[in-house]
């Protein structure tokens, strides 16, 4: 966008140190060379040299019968162009909170957000099917790769138990989900149009 690269071109420049000296000594109305000078201690031709790059972008202007005037609008329209160019991103709200890009963010401290979140990751396994543990893992990997703090969390909060299955002498570990959990959800829709967990 112009806005932008007009941006990016005047913040060049002001990171340059001498152009900046010389433009805050205009804005602190030394309206000739000899006056900046005075100021900066620049010589007159690092000065008009670079009055000439600060007129270019829009920064300062040269009036005959007043000399160099700073011109803050240019900056006051930059601004104002910018912050009008980016979009607005709404807060997240529920799981939005900690679920982005399919991906758990972060695993909240708070009991009910907690509970928000577990919903979320169970919600992931049908309820009354045994799942051995390996496919557990895979699932709740997908979110997060601490799937063992996950997976406790499910039985800790009520929303999965854990059965010990022997096979042909071997103990095979399954969990499932628990029907008719305490926790009671139901189905909201976010902004994007996407089915998500609320809790009541």
């Amino acid at each position: 966008m112009e806005t932008n690269t007009e941006l990016l071109t005047v913040v060049g420049i002001l990171s340059d140190e001498e152009k900046f000296k010389i433009l805050a000594a205009v804005a602190l109305g030394a309206n000739t060379p000899d006056k900046i000078s005075r100021l900066t201690g620049f010589d007159s031709s690092k000065i008009i040299k670079a009055m000439v790059r600060l007129e270019q972008v829009g920064l300062v202007e040269n009036q005959a019968d007043v000399g160099y005037l700073y011109y803050v609008k240019k900056l006051k329209d930059l601004n104002y162009h910018l912050n009008k160019s980016l979009a607005h991103k709404p807060t997240p709200t529920g799981i939005d909170r900690f679920i982005r890009n399919g991906r758990l963010q972060v695993f909240p401290k708070s009991r009910g957000d907690r509970l928000l979140v577990l919903q979320y990751l169970a919600n992931l396994f049908e309820f009354d099917k045994q799942y051995p543990v390996i496919e557990v893992n895979i699932k709740l990997t997908a979110l997060h790769p601490d799937f063992a703090a996950l997976r406790r969390y499910l039985i800790d909060y009520g929303f999965f138990e854990r059965n010990n299955v022997t096979v042909d002498g071997r103990t095979i570990v399954f969990y499932r989900r628990i029907p008719g959990s305490s926790v009671k959800k139901q189905i909201i829709t976010n902004s994007s149009g996407c089915p998500k967990i609320g809790l009541q």
